[in-house]
Parts: C-alpha cells; structure tokens; sequence
C-alpha cells in the first residue's frame, strides 16, 4: 500500500539535494561549504545521521564520505561531545559501525 504520489515527490525533493562533500579537513561538510563552529567541543551528531542509524554512509559508493563522516565524528568526540546522555549512545553506535571498539 505506498502512496505513489508521495513517493514521486520524495524522489524528486531527494533529487535536489547536493552531493555529500568532504572538506580540506577531511570532515563532512555540513552544508554546502566549510563552517567554523564556536564551540568545537557542543556540536550536535545530526549530519552524521549517514552514518548511524542510516547504512547511507557504509557503501562503497560513498567511501570519501564515509571517512569524512568517521573524520567528523573523532573530531566531535576529541572536542568532549557526545560524552553524555543520548548522545553518548549514539556516539557508541556510530563507534561500532565503524568497528572501533575503543572510541571513547
């Protein structure tokens, strides 16, 4: 039962969006060019949603982004995010995605 209309109009907004890009820094940008934070250390995971809890980032098709989303994501836990609450949980998620036992 899929609402062919919706469908047909996700598929064009998806069309829409930019490629993923990784900055000079090997990060993820998180739009359409590099930004400085304020705070390197209250930065929020959502950009990383590629990677967990999406399977977007794990192909082989998007290799360069996926190591600047792993990039992205050691720069957020090396600035002290991602260390409490929910997002230490998805933190450890995204650390076992990746195979690294040892993250935190």
């Amino acid at each position: 039962e899929v609402d062919l209309e919706k469908v047909t109009l996700w598929e064009k907004i998806r069309k829409k969006l930019p490629p993923l890009k990784v900055g000079e820094d090997g990060r993820l940008l998180e739009g359409d060019a590099p930004r400085k934070g304020v705070e390197p250390g209250h930065l929020h995971l959502s950009c990383l949603y590629g990677l967990y809890p999406s399977d977007l980032l794990t192909t082989e098709k998007y290799r360069n982004e996926d190591d600047g989303a792993v990039q992205s994501l050691y720069y957020r836990l090396n600035y002290g995010d991602g260390h409490t609450g929910w997002s230490r949980a998805w933190s450890a998620c995204m650390l076992a995605r990746i195979g690294d036992k040892n993250g935190f």
